[in-house]
């Protein structure tokens, strides 16, 4: 699974990178040769799709995702690994919502033809694919640190998982 994400990460990274450089291509045509690059807009916003849900099953297996500690801070033991278990169990819910939603969305454009408007015509399914394969990728690996994390908590106090168990 870590091969997994890890790859999604790079093509996340590599959607950035081309993204970057298109829209300094499309800033210095426009600028200094009064001629954009048609379309950019559209590939960024298709772009972003993939930047961001890409990368988050590698977000969550490393836990670098923004947190808010005013709770876990003060806590130990079984207390801590409750809350944990909440959090995880919250973001799975939202996540398998998000998985269910967007895989619906992209059947109903994918059917319908859906494509972009303006000057260049591109179709919405492709990108709306990557929502509900990172998603259902992050889900995953919620579920399973959720097992971890459940196994810690019949177990004792705060024991710190190697990075093999990860």
């Amino acid at each position: 699974m870590r091969r997994l994400e890890q790859v999604l990460s790079y093509i996340s990274s590599a959607l950035l990178l081309a993204m970057t450089l298109l829209v300094t291509a499309d800033v210095i045509g426009r600028m200094m040769f009064r001629s954009p690059i048609y379309g950019t807009l559209e590939v960024v916003q298709f772009a972003m799709v993939g930047i961001v849900f890409l990368a988050l099953p590698r977000c969550e297996s490393n836990r670098a995702q923004i947190s808010v500690t005013t709770l876990t801070e003060r806590s130990r033991g079984k207390t801590l690994s409750a809350l944990k278990l909440f959090g995880l169990f919250i973001s799975f819910v939202m996540l398998i919502f998000i998985m269910w939603r967007s895989a619906a969305f992209t059947w109903t454009s994918w059917q319908e033809g859906q494509a972009t408007m303006g000057l260049v015509h591109l179709p919405e399914a492709p990108a709306m694919l990557l929502v509900p394969i990172g998603a259902s990728i992050a889900c995953a690996r919620i579920a399973l640190l959720f097992y971890r994390e459940l196994r810690k908590f019949g177990g004792p106090g705060d024991r710190v998982l190697t990075p093999s168990e990860r």
